[in-house]
């Protein structure tokens, strides 16, 4: 994933900004659907589309590769989630959609002339990466680092996927930064008593 410089700063301010609005501290689980509903971008199943059981049933199937997308209407958004999917990536999908909306991502269209999937990479990794950000800030992965939380006590505790909780915490080093400063004031615990 290679981001655009700067990028990782942004997204940091970008979701601070947010959780700041929904007066979420920066360690408490992010809750997509309270983003959205929030944001004012409605959020639905594909099980609660009626009338294109076929087109669906495609998408749902197509080896459970599609995740999740938004439609639009103008300039109005609504997320469509895949629910055969664990509750842990529908919550990284709809993180997902709400960061192409947050970065004010346009609308391409979704099928180049040949009927593949065209797909922006750039916009893709950004709203990856900021959706990450949301779901388990660089703090939140330190702060489970220093407890020695195991990946899937994190993914528990933040409602993620367990990729997503190893992803975050390798990209934010928290692992090395935690044992850094547990180290450091061990040091200086030593240091003090033998002054």
């Amino acid at each position: 994933m290679a981001l655009r410089h700067g990028f990782k700063s942004e997204a940091n301010k970008v979701a601070a900004d947010l959780r700041a609005e929904l007066s979420l501290d920066h360690l408490a689980p992010f809750e997509p659907r309270v983003a959205a509903k929030y944001l004012d971008i409605p959020v639905i199943s594909f099980d609660q589309i009626k009338g294109c059981d076929e087109a669906l049933g495609i998408l749902r199937n197509a080896g459970r590769a599609v995740s999740g997308l938004t439609i639009f209407e103008g300039s109005r958004r609504m997320i469509i989630y895949n629910d055969y999917h664990s509750p842990g990536r529908v919550n990284n999908t709809i993180a997902h959609e709400i960061a192409h909306a947050l970065l004010m991502h346009s609308p391409g269209p979704a099928l180049g002339t040949h009927g593949c999937r065209r797909v922006n990479r750039d916009l893709e990794d950004e709203a990856d990466y900021l959706a990450g950000v949301l779901l388990l800030p660089d703090a939140a992965c330190l702060h489970c680092a220093r407890l020695l939380l195991t990946v899937d006590e994190i993914s528990m505790r933040y409602a993620v996927s367990p990729q997503l909780a190893s992803y975050r915490l390798n990209i934010t080093g928290a692992r090395p930064r935690a044992a850094a400063s547990v180290a450091s004031a061990s040091k200086q615990h030593r240091w003090a008593k033998g002054a």
